[in-house]
């Protein structure tokens, strides 16, 4: 991370021809940044703190254009930590079965998104842990994994990817391809059953690139039921199946948006 204390922020900008209107310009050595928000006040906080950060005498990153505090913070959210963060936003308003799908498919991806496989646990307690006790909101907040469990968990937490390398162009499409594959094997690393809508799902997710922004269903009351594991996956259920990529079709892309706010946001200042 390259920083620099050679900043310099300007006054808001207003575009009336757009919906997020209100625009924070600044530069660091030389580098120019913004960000666009929808009030102005959203815009004079963010400005604010920036300008606190430069009285504070902070220096910047010069490639995310944020504070070293800031930019530090965002680079090390890992995806387990994120996958965690976006179970427990949907815990409380899933059905237990969309509990289910949603742990089925984080267990199943979240170990092929890891910086090295060196002293990996076994696939089966892996999965056991992850599956039961770390995507479940309760259960995690209940106690501490058990002791079958508590070494996988130290592992994956070490080991687990950072979402910024989700929007560096050299590894994008390498690491949506190991999730996507992870997904097309069943526990015993065969091949799933091919439905006919499962080609086109996984053709669209990858086209797609994870640009769109993560969607929140209604929060309508559902009932509540525990979270069971059901000891083995079912890959002839198609409606199961595209639960599962729905479920990772979010996740992915909350990571990708979080890796974009830690990226560049360069912009042209507007004329």
């Amino acid at each position: 991370m390259s920083l620099s204390h050679d900043v310099h922020i300007w006054k808001l900008t207003v575009r009336k021809d757009r919906r997020q209107g209100y625009g924070v310009r600044w530069g660091v050595a030389g580098h120019q940044f913004s960000k666009w928000f929808a009030t102005r006040a959203l815009a004079d906080n963010h400005r604010a703190g920036l300008l606190q950060a430069v009285r504070k005498g902070e220096a910047f990153d010069t490639d995310s254009g944020l504070p070293e505090s800031a930019a530090r913070a965002q680079r090390s959210v890992t995806w387990y930590d994120l996958a965690c963060q976006f179970t427990d936003m949907k815990w409380p308003h899933l059905a237990a079965k969309s509990r289910i799908s949603i742990a089925d498919a984080l267990a199943t991806i979240t170990p092929a998104l890891v910086t090295t496989t060196r002293g990996m646990p076994d696939r089966q307690v892996l999965r056991g842990a992850l599956y039961g006790w770390a995507f479940n909101k309760e259960r995690r907040a209940a106690a501490e994994p058990g002791p079958d469990h508590a070494t996988a968990i130290d592992w994956i937490k070490a080991s687990s990817l950072k979402v910024t390398a989700l929007d560096e162009k050299a590894r994008r499409s390498e690491l949506i391809r190991a999730a996507l594959d992870a997904l097309a094997l069943t526990m015993d690393g065969q091949p799933r059953r091919r439905h006919r809508r499962g080609p086109q799902a996984s053709g669209l997710l990858q086209r797609s690139r994870l640009r769109r922004r993560a969607r929140h269903p209604a929060r309508q009351p559902h009932r509540q039921g525990p979270l069971e594991d059901p000891g083995h996956r079912r890959p002839g259920r198609p409606a199961r199946r595209r639960a599962a990529r729905r479920a990772v079709r979010r996740t992915l892309s909350a990571a990708r948006a979080a890796a974009r706010s830690a990226g560049r946001q360069r912009r042209r200042p507007s004329s």
